[in-house]
């Protein structure tokens, strides 16, 4: 049998939105017991806002901070942003984020031309840049792929990130890539941007 799990995540709020529910309590009092008697090594949440994160911690009836966080990270919402999200939240408490769909919620900015040219520059793939990133920006990455050269891509990279300082993205090769937005690719075509005379 099973004596203690490494981590028990509590998948999704209730409910979306800002608010915690009650049942989103009385989930996380069974996961703080859980914790406290040893069966469980790290207690987390998925899918959860920063506001409902923060509520969270700071709800009068909670005892543990959540140790992982879990969550689905878009470049359009500025990679779950340090400045008022759930990563700042994560930061400031010492809750590890764990950032899932990198590359599936991304797609478009894999199409990325100045990203393209990037990896070209560093012989690598536009997707090892993104862990690359992920990791430079204090993320530990979630994959789900089933692909076997992909999971060797994807611990190859993770390795190299932390012990290759030659493969680490530089600031300000990282400050490229946060600067990427799908909407300004999706949404904005560059032949429906507006011109701008000097």
């Amino acid at each position: 049998g099973t004596d203690y799990l490494d981590s028990y995540i509590l998948h999704g709020p209730w409910k979306h939105g800002r608010d915690l529910a009650p049942q989103d309590l009385e989930v996380w009092a069974a996961l703080e017991d859980l914790y406290r008697a040893g069966r469980v090594r790290a207690i987390g949440v998925s899918n959860f806002g920063a506001e409902q994160l923060q509520a969270l911690i700071n709800d009068l009836s909670t005892s543990v901070v959540p140790m992982v966080a879990q969550i689905r990270t878009f470049a359009n919402r500025g990679w779950d942003d340090r400045v008022g999200g759930v990563r700042g939240i994560c930061e400031s408490e010492g809750i590890l984020f764990q950032a899932f769909s990198l590359l599936t919620a991304n797609r478009m900015v894999l199409k990325d031309a100045g990203l393209q040219r990037m990896a070209i520059a560093r012989e690598e793939t536009v997707e090892q840049l993104l862990f690359r990133f992920a990791f430079h920006e204090g993320m530990v990455v979630l994959t789900g792929t089933t692909n076997e050269a992909h999971m060797d891509q994807d611990l190859t990279t993770s390795l190299s990130s932390m012990s290759d300082r030659g493969k680490q993205l530089s600031d300000d090769e990282a400050r490229k890539i946060r600067g990427v937005s799908i909407f300004k690719k999706k949404h904005r075509p560059e032949h429906l941007r507006p011109s701008i005379r000097r």
